[in-house]
């Protein structure tokens, strides 16, 4: 819907005009005209991730800004730590595969290869963005170089773990 330019809470309508044989139920009863008005509710989309080039080891993931995530039980003391490592369990850093001779002539083909501990944390979170801390350390010893890509990935494995303020999950990329 997002790609079609329907945005969060605009107000679509389904429409049926029964002019042919159309809609039947189980028992064969003709289904009759309708219309029918509802509300959209997206869930959040991730829109980009980027690391800074401080020496920070931070790693921005930037929500898109017409569905906010829902911070409530990030921001409450007496659930945060639980949250952090729900949010963690769902995420991975990964080298992404590569086909025979991306690295130049004669280099073969790698796989994806996750790598495990690269997130040591979360920094903050708001409405429209996640911040990780990275272990560059971690990150070093599989082989990872400045300017290397890295991907991540989402899993939306469980509910209720990254949401939208509409109460809608996340759903996976990366």
């Amino acid at each position: 819907l997002r790609a079609a330019g329907v945005g969060n809470g605009e107000t679509l309508y389904v429409e049926y005009d029964n002019i042919t044989t159309g809609l039947k139920s189980a028992d064969g009863t003709s289904v009759g005209d309708f219309n029918q008005a509802f509300d959209v509710k997206l869930s959040p989309d991730f829109d980009l991730a980027n690391m800074l080039a401080d020496g920070s080891s931070t790693l921005n993931l930037t929500f898109h800004d017409d569905i906010g995530l829902n911070t409530s039980q990030y921001d409450d003391a007496a659930t945060k730590a639980g949250t952090e490592t729900a949010i963690l369990n769902e995420l991975e850093v990964f080298i992404p595969a590569r086909p025979a001779g991306y690295y130049g002539a004669g280099s073969t083909a790698t796989t994806e290869q996750v790598i495990n501990g690269a997130i040591d944390g979360i920094q903050s979170m708001s409405t429209q963005q996640l911040k990780l801390d990275i272990n560059a350390t971690v990150l070093s010893d599989a082989g990872v170089y400045h300017g290397d890509e890295l991907g991540i990935r989402y899993k939306a494995t469980a509910a209720d773990v990254l949401e939208g303020t509409n109460g809608i999950d996340v759903t996976a990329f990366g």
